[in-house]
């Protein structure tokens, strides 16, 4: 009968993982924009610097 082994075979699992890739490296530029924050004033800072004194 031959020598079959009863695992995964491994070109189908690189094939899936070849366009995963793809696809992740097609949207991760536009993921890096990112989101817009404001960050904390200088009063900010200075209370929360106070606090830890």
């Amino acid at each position: 009968m031959g020598n079959q082994a009863g695992g995964i075979h491994v070109t189908p699992i690189i094939d899936v993982l070849l366009v995963l890739l793809i696809i992740f490296l097609v949207i991760a530029p536009e993921r890096a924009k990112g989101l817009e924050a404001k960050a904390p004033g200088e009063a900010a800072a200075k209370e929360a610097e106070d606090v830890w004194r």
